[in-house]
């Protein structure tokens, strides 16, 4: 539920701001913040739930790690976005038209990476609901 919750915040916002709506458009903008941090506080809550008191600081430096890989990752693919799309004559000299048409790519990539993650999960962990509820009934009880 979280992880369909935040995606759709973070496509709608995705696809909210390739409209550049003026001033409006911040509200893209903070929702795209919020879906980030929701995001990554659900990841520390769930990691704290299955990892082993003794790794649980390693485990969360970790994912610290993995997320900052992950922004130096998208931000390098975006660097290779625009460089191929200034390669087109009418973007080579218009940097706003340049930055429009990078910012079209943001909700097509991002709804491919989540068709992905979905699928890798499905075929990685199959039934990882049943496995969270079983925890959150030890907590509980």
């Amino acid at each position: 539920f979280n992880f369909f919750t935040v995606c759709f915040i973070a496509l709608a916002a995705f696809f909210g701001s390739t409209f550049f709506i003026p001033y409006f458009g911040l509200v893209f903008a903070v929702m795209l913040m919020v879906a980030f941090s929701v995001a990554t506080f659900c990841i520390s809550y769930y990691l704290n739930h299955i990892t082993e008191k003794s790794i649980r600081a390693t485990v969360l430096s970790f994912k610290s790690m993995a997320l900052n890989l992950g922004y130096g990752l998208i931000g390098f693919l975006y660097a290779l976005l625009v460089a191929y799309l200034r390669k087109t004559p009418e973007m080579a000299d218009d940097k706003d038209l340049l930055f429009e048409a990078g910012i079209g790519y943001f909700p097509w990539y991002f709804l491919a990476g989540m068709v992905f993650v979905v699928l890798f999960a499905l075929w990685r962990c199959p039934g990882p609901t049943k496995a969270f509820r079983s925890i959150e009934q030890e907590d509980k009880g």
